[in-house]
């Protein structure tokens, strides 16, 4: 079930004759964007930790909460990029593999702040 062409088609019963197709790669890219932003969030939270280290206890579990779903967010793109033929696949590894790596630092950055 494509629940994108199914949530357009309620509002909009044109895509009933339309179904929107969401490739793999299309997939990768929104958890690309989903986690590139929250990663922006945790930076927000962990520069205000900084700049008050007495700022609220709601920041700091906030960055948390945040980098659950990033974390979520970068697992979704790792099982899309295994579906990817080996070509594609290949280019988008080290792409995860960075990834991976800046979540760990943004990990390391709010455990710091605590």
């Amino acid at each position: 079930i494509n629940t994108c062409a199914f949530s357009w088609s309620v509002v909009h019963p044109v895509a009933k004759h339309c179904p929107m197709v969401v490739t793999v790669s299309e997939l990768f890219r929104e958890y690309e964007n989903d986690l590139i932003r929250l990663l922006g969030c945790v930076d927000e939270r962990v520069e205000a930790l900084e700049v008050d280290p007495g700022s609220s206890r709601h920041s700091l579990s906030e960055a948390e909460r945040q980098l659950k779903q990033a974390d979520q967010a970068l697992k979704q793109m790792d099982m899309e990029v295994r579906t990817l033929p080996t070509e594609e696949r290949m280019s988008l590894e080290p792409k995860v593999r960075q990834f991976r790596a800046d979540l760990g630092q943004r990990r390391r950055a709010v455990d710091t702040a605590k």
